[in-house]
């Protein structure tokens, strides 16, 4: 909990990240391979991310970067550039961890399993998470947009490797089972996977 709340709070800090190039190499690299296996398992759903990697021009990033910058009351001298250093969390960086403290929290004795409001949260989070990456970027990697996204049943149970690998996605699952998604979560990220696409399409007013 601690950790979470300190890269959440300090990632527009202008000295102290509270995080490392190191551990956040580390982080991004199991975000990738969970996206790796997500998209390997679940091919049939990859036509969502087909339109993920669109570039925005200079004028509309600089634009989406000044509406951050005025949501966040940022001081005018924050240089959004430096969310491009090598120890600044990204919120895609983040995402698993907040999943991680959930997954935590349904292990306490009082038997609390996610609710419909958290699931809305979740999806939130992920929507949020690629914004962040074209304010960053000015585009979202599909390997990324994939790996944000790719919290839900990690495919049959049984499967040693993907248990171990996507441990945490009980939470997106009927009764801990791994094979078999709640339908209200399936149905609410293809909703957040589809705003994506709305945002890209929509026109900001500057």
């Amino acid at each position: 909990m601690l950790q979470f709340v300190l890269l959440l709070t300090h990632r527009y800090h202008p000295i102290q990240t509270w995080a490392s190039e190191e551990s956040l190499q580390k982080l991004r690299a199991q975000n990738t391979a969970r996206g790796a296996l997500w998209s390997n398992l679940h091919s049939s759903r990859n036509h969502e991310h087909r339109n993920s990697d669109q570039v925005l021009n200079n004028g509309l990033l600089q634009a989406i970067r000044q509406h951050r910058t005025a949501d966040l009351s940022l001081p005018s001298s924050f240089d959004m550039d430096r969310l491009n250093e090598p120890d600044r969390p990204s919120l895609d960086d983040l995402l698993p961890l907040f999943i991680e403290l959930t997954a935590a929290r349904t292990c306490l004795n009082d038997e609390w399993q996610p609710t419909s409001d958290w699931f809305d949260l979740a999806g939130q989070f992920m929507l949020q998470s690629v914004i962040d990456q074209y304010v960053i970027n000015g585009r979202c990697q599909t390997e990324r947009f994939v790996a944000i996204f790719a919290f839900g049943s990690p495919g049959m149970e049984g499967d040693s490797q993907v248990a171990e690998t996507v441990a945490l996605q009980r939470l997106f699952c009927k009764d801990g089972s791994q094979s078999e998604e709640l339908p209200e979560w399936t149905a609410l990220r293809h909703r957040y996977i589809k705003e994506v696409s709305f945002l890209l399409q929509t026109p900001r007013q500057t």
